[in-house]
């Protein structure tokens, strides 16, 4: 996605985009017709809105530790910066040594992997080199000037596609402590699965639970597309 990764930054972000950059990679990774979304975190916004835009195009969506909270919990992005008076809540910041740059990596949250030598590794691939030292390729500025939209309840609702939860068993992440709204909307038709001992980043920490979780998913979305 821009402003994420090797992809340049924009003066403004919205779903609507981030939602055409996920078919763009679709179509140019050949996917195929009705390829499948799996959208973690922030993700999940962004998975959200390509099935708003989309979601007759595509097979399903799976959000991970992605909840949709009711209209009167959610703040949008944007009105954040705009408190500010336009300015955005940090500076990227330059270290002049490759190592303390990579020290000061971090999950958000801040919780427990089981696993910390994929975080050191994500570590390496998140920093990029500039004039005096090293510093993020992530956008501090996206979550400042980003237009998701409120009626995220409604578009949930309404989505062209099919759906299902992953979940971290201990995730402390706020954006993800609304399944049961979730099933309460869906009338208990969403499937849910909390995957044992894991956290927000539940793939870091059981990748292959993750992995047996998703496929049974799908494969469950294949057989009822066979009967």
């Amino acid at each position: 996605m821009s402003g994420n990764g090797n992809s340049e930054w924009r003066e403004k972000y919205t779903g609507e985009q981030f939602a055409k950059e996920v078919m763009a990679v679709c179509e140019a990774a050949q996917l195929g017709n009705k390829p499948f979304v799996f959208a973690h975190s922030f993700g999940g916004f962004v998975g959200l809105e390509t099935g708003h835009y989309f979601g007759q195009q595509l097979g399903g969506i799976i959000f991970g530790d992605f909840t949709v909270q009711p209209e009167d919990d959610y703040i949008e992005w944007g009105l954040q910066a705009e408190e500010r008076g336009g300015q955005v809540a940090r500076s990227t910041k330059v270290y002049e040594d490759y190592n303390v740059a990579l020290g000061r990596f971090r999950l958000v949250p801040e919780q427990p992997c089981q696993h910390p030598w994929i975080v050191d590794y994500l570590a390496t691939k998140a920093l990029r080199k500039v004039d005096g030292g090293w510093t993020w390729k992530f956008d501090p500025g996206l979550f400042d000037f980003l237009e998701m939209g409120k009626e995220q309840s409604d578009k949930f609702i309404k989505l062209k596609c099919r759906s299902a939860l992953l979940l971290g068993e201990h995730s402390a992440d706020e954006g993800a402590q609304s399944a049961q709204y979730m099933k309460e909307i869906t009338k208990g038709s969403l499937p849910i699965i909390s995957i044992p001992g894991t956290y927000h980043h539940f793939m870091f920490d059981e990748p292959m639970a993750t992995v047996v979780a998703i496929k049974a998913i799908l494969l469950t979305w294949a057989q009822s597309d066979l009967m």
